[in-house]
């Protein structure tokens, strides 16, 4: 067959040969004698040659060995130079491994930036002598570029609507191939030709509009924008009322504000021909005209927009009509007159002008008119009443009107009296205020002694002198009438003084109080009143209280008072104690008191054992108080004890009642247990202390003595007249007799209770049965209890047949 081979997957079918020549060869890549490597792929074979001698067969193997270099790969055709690197390995499609060469190949890595064009690359792959190569372009293609081509800031216009644009031209370089624009206005075009872009055309709508150029192609592209503003022509439009800018207003009136409204390309406004008065005033879009004519007339006006692009205008008229005057035109204070009831007022005269067509007047008395006549009023007459005529003259016609006012007053004779609520007045009275009839205006005198306002009339009895007084009240001549006169007659009286001493209430809740009231000044006989419905001078034999008093003299002249009955606060004695903690001790009583009068008797420290006590305090008034102290103490601690002897060793319980628990117990052998067991002979002392510390001491003595008794361990219940029941020697020394009998379980298998007489009866004694049943062979335990526990034994007994 031959020696083994190693070949390259790329070498091309070879023949295999073979010795003797006429065999045959078989096995992967084999073909009619021949072994092809891309038919097997790479890898190790192994190929048989066999010959075939007469019917005998011989075979022989060799390997063979092909090495794969595959270096094929595929190329991304176009790349734009902005698209990044490339990482070459995921381009292989045969054998990786292999190396890179080529314009901007690093490594496994092919940066397209800075190349254009048709660019070759290769690839090689080497397998130990074998090696393999595919060499590949990759097309290289620019981004686009955009550049504005027409004059700087072209890009960026301001122009009024309908005005054509200036041309804006871009240059598309690079990968671009075309153009679109988005944003632009109505009217406005882009067209892409020869690598230029143009953006042209007149707009027909207003605003920003921002656009923007992208150019079309492969490849990266780019974009421009820009920004066209077409501005509006100045629209003006009146936004106050309808007939607001033709308006007709009276002077020093203010005026219906107009208002226009600029829009559009208008920023202002410029206005002439308004009355002095009259302003307008821009802001913000919006034109007002205001303010107050002082000026009369007719007034048109004309506003005028400003700013860029087409403006306009617009015109109304302002009409001013004067306000109506009116002036006195008779003598200075001919206005203002006072006379007598009767007689001929001086006539009123009043100059109307301006707006004013007539004049009414009001206010005026009977008897006296006011006539209008060529501009002029006139109130005259005779008045037929008195008083005070307050009169208003007001113009009439269009506009503000005017008016004025005057005072005529017609006066009459005067006449008067005066007189007080009573003609006598005690002197405890602050005021009193005169009652005055007729004409006012007087003065009020009187002699001295008597306190009197001389306008008001009243007079003050209370900081006067007792006495009898004339009062005069004086109208002097007015409107030619006399002076009048008007008197009247008081008395100023003195008013009792009352003063008191008291005797308050000594102790509290009795009646023993007393009021001694004295009375000076005034008018005899005095009426006394006091407010528990006495008429006495004085009171005796009273309670605590307030009294209130009147004293009433002959003049009515009245003094009053109050009085305060005061008692001591009720006195309470009390008592504290300490308590008693143990049998027999004593206690110390602490005796107080408060309210009554200090000093007290009766009071401080007692010692006393348990009972109850009553103590007396009095106070310094004699009253007295009574308090109880119920002294207690515990029960004494009683100790009841029992001795036990069982087996030969004895027990102690005791019961302890009395003094306060919890108890704590101390033994004479240290123990601190309430009970002891398992006791030798001798004398035990317990010592018993109560939570209060209180003791109480006992002794118990522990005699111990042999058995006096003869237990038999086992019995035999065979019927046999031996030892067939448990025959108990020594009991009948001893009265009462208790047997309980348990079996291994603890069951209850015998129980006697009764004296030991009975149990001598064999009848009674236990024959190893339970319920007259037979108990089985084995042990059973016992216990017994001699005198109500005087003596105790325990132990096992067995039971054999």
């Amino acid at each position: 067959a031959g020696n083994d081979s190693t070949i390259c997957y790329y070498s091309g079918s070879f023949s295999l040969g073979g010795t003797p020549a006429g065999g045959t060869w078989s096995g992967t890549g084999v073909t009619s004698g021949m072994f092809d490597p891309l038919v097997s792929g790479a890898g190790t074979y192994t190929v048989t040659y066999t010959y075939d001698d007469i019917g005998c067969l011989y075979s022989d193997t060799k390997k063979i060995t092909v090495l794969s270099t595959d270096a094929s790969w595929t190329s991304p055709l176009n790349w734009c130079e902005s698209g990044g690197n490339i990482n070459l390995t995921t381009l292989i499609t045969g054998q990786t491994g292999g190396t890179w060469t080529g314009s901007g190949v690093t490594g496994n890595t092919f940066n397209p930036s800075s190349l254009n064009g048709a660019i070759p690359i290769t690839y090689i792959v080497t397998n130990g002598s074998c090696s393999d190569t595919s060499t590949q372009n990759i097309n290289i293609n620019p981004d686009a570029n955009i550049n504005l081509t027409s004059v700087a800031g072209t890009d960026t216009q301001t122009i009024c609507i309908n005005t054509p644009l200036t041309n804006i031209t871009y240059n598309i370089g690079g990968g671009g191939t075309g153009a679109n624009v988005t944003g632009l206005p109505t009217g406005i075009t882009g067209i892409f030709n020869g690598g230029i872009f143009t953006i042209s055309g007149t707009p027909t709508v207003s605003g920003t509009f921002n656009f923007n150029v992208t150019t079309t192609g492969i490849c990266n592209q780019v974009n421009a924008n820009g920004t066209i503003t077409v501005n509006p022509d100045a629209t003006l439009t009146l936004t106050s009322l309808n007939g607001t800018d033709n308006q007709t207003i009276c002077r020093n009136n203010s005026l219906t504000n107009i208002t226009y409204s600029i829009s559009g390309s208008g920023t202002g406004a410029n206005v002439t021909g308004l009355p002095n008065g009259v302003t307008a005033n821009y802001n913000s879009g919006t034109l007002t005209i205001s303010g107050i004519p002082v000026d009369t007339g007719t007034f048109v006006y004309n506003v005028t927009t400003t700013g860029i692009c087409l403006q306009t205008s617009a015109g109304g008229a302002i009409t001013v009509n004067p306000n109506a005057t009116i002036a006195l035109t008779s003598g200075t204070g001919t206005n203002f007159q006072t006379i007598c009831n009767n007689n001929l007022i001086t006539n009123i005269t009043y100059l109307i002008s301006g707006g004013g067509t007539g004049a009414n007047v009001v206010g005026l008395p009977s008897g006296v008119t006011g006539n209008y006549n060529s501009d002029t009023l006139t109130i005259s007459g005779t008045p037929l009443e008195t008083g005070t005529y307050n009169y208003i003259v007001y113009t009439t016609g269009i506009c503000s009107q005017d008016s004025a006012s005057g005072t005529i007053t017609i006066t009459t004779n005067p006449t008067a009296s005066i007189s007080y609520i009573d003609s006598s007045f005690c002197s405890s009275v602050s005021q009193a205020l005169v009652v005055q009839t007729g004409s006012g205006g007087g003065t009020y005198s009187a002699p001295n002694g008597l306190i009197i306002d001389s306008l008001t009339g009243t007079i003050s009895p209370s900081l006067s002198n007792s006495g009898t007084y004339l009062i005069t009240y004086i109208i002097l001549p007015s409107g030619g009438c006399p002076q009048i006169n008007a008197n009247t007659i008081i008395s100023i009286n003195p008013v009792p003084i009352s003063s008191y001493i008291i005797t308050n209430v000594s102790c509290y809740g009795l009646s023993n109080g007393a009021i001694d009231l004295t009375v000076t000044d005034g008018t005899l006989p005095f009426n006394y009143q006091w407010s528990n419905l006495s008429t006495n001078e004085d009171l005796i034999n009273i309670p605590s209280g307030t009294y209130y008093y009147t004293v009433t003299d002959t003049k009515n002249c009245i003094d009053s008072g109050v009085v305060n009955i005061t008692e001591p606060t009720l006195l309470i004695a009390s008592s504290i104690y300490t308590p008693i903690l143990c049998y027999g001790d004593s206690s110390l009583i602490t005796i107080t008191a408060n309210g009554g009068t200090t000093p007290y008797s009766g009071t401080g420290n007692y010692t006393e054992t348990a009972g109850t006590y009553n103590y007396t305090v009095t106070d310094n008034n004699g009253c007295v108080s009574v308090t109880n102290a119920p002294i207690t103490e515990p029960q004494p601690i009683l100790i009841s004890d029992t001795s036990i002897i069982t087996n030969n060793t004895g027990s102690i319980n005791i019961t302890v009642s009395g003094g306060i628990t919890p108890y704590n117990f101390e033994w004479s052998n240290s123990s601190t247990s309430e009970d002891l067991t398992n006791l030798t002979n001798g004398v035990y002392i317990v010592t018993i202390t109560d939570s209060n510390l209180c003791t109480q001491t006992d002794s118990i003595n522990i005699s111990i003595q042999e058995n006096p008794l003869i237990i038999p361990n086992v019995i035999t219940p065979n019927n046999d007249k031996k030892n067939d029941t448990w025959q108990i020697k020594g009991i009948e020394q001893y009265e009462q007799i208790k047997i309980l009998i348990f079996n291994r379980w603890g069951d209850i298998v015998y129980k006697f209770d009764g004296t030991t007489t009975e149990y001598s009866d064999v009848n009674k004694q236990w024959d190893g049965t339970t319920s007259k049943y037979k108990l089985p062979m084995g042990s059973y335990i016992y216990i017994i209890d001699l005198d109500n526990g005087k003596l105790k034994f325990n132990g096992i007994v067995s039971v054999i047949y």
